[in-house]
């Protein structure tokens, strides 16, 4: 559970058509699914987390008149639901996600990768005590990596790199050994390690201008 004790990327996974053999307005069904769907995830905001809810991403293009938005396949495969999937924490089933053929290869997909499952929002923890500063994940050039939360895309602006006139990142040539050293090891061990103190700094033109301007 301590684990657990962090806002979390929940996948909200449950059917959006009708049900096989299932009666009544193909349109009305779509609505009233999406709509539980949408319930659940306020609810898991509610707790402090981040829902993606597929359903209403889905929902009103079938209301578009152009032939693109009529292919049920197409608009679902454009959305890259595994790839949504593979960002998220846990998934949450809604039920009757069983008879879903798209639901069902979401559940296998989480079970192999070993993702959180929920059924019911009274199982999922609330975290909204939770103070910035707690630890999260997420990915950073294609890797799943671990941060603080209130750091997370943060470190150009703490880097003194970005603000010294050696730094060419663009140009390893003209870049400084340094940060040529450092940059190596990043893409060794898929880190971020901003520079906070350095003996040979050259602040640029204009550094000290760019952090008043960003609140730096």
């Amino acid at each position: 559970m301590n684990g657990m004790l962090r806002p979390l990327r929940i996948y909200v996974c449950g059917p959006l058509s009708a049900k096989p053999g299932e009666e009544g307005d193909p349109a009305e069904i779509r609505e009233a699914n999406a709509r539980l769907a949408d319930q659940v995830g306020r609810d898991l905001f509610i707790l402090g987390h981040f829902p993606f809810v597929p359903h209403t991403l889905a929902l009103w293009w079938f209301l578009d008149e152009r032939p693109e938005f009529h292919s049920y396949d197409l608009i679902v495969g454009r959305h890259d639901i595994m790839g949504w999937l593979s960002v998220c924490d846990a998934i949450f089933t809604l039920g009757g996600w069983e008879d879903s053929k798209g639901s069902r290869m979401e559940v296998a997909w989480a079970r192999e990768h070993g993702l959180m499952e929920f059924s019911h929002v009274d199982e999922v923890p609330d975290v909204r005590h939770i103070q910035p500063g707690v630890f999260t994940k997420y990915l950073h050039h294609g890797k799943t990596v671990w941060v603080r939360s209130d750091l997370v895309g943060k470190h150009r602006t703490a880097c003194l790199c970005h603000s010294c006139k050696k730094f060419f990142p663009d140009d390893r040539a003209r870049n400084c050994s340094i940060a040529n050293d450092i940059f190596a090891n990043c893409v060794k061990y898929n880190l971020v390690t901003p520079v906070w103190e350095c003996p040979y700094f050259e602040e640029r033109d204009g550094a000290s201008e760019d952090h008043m301007d960003d609140g730096t």
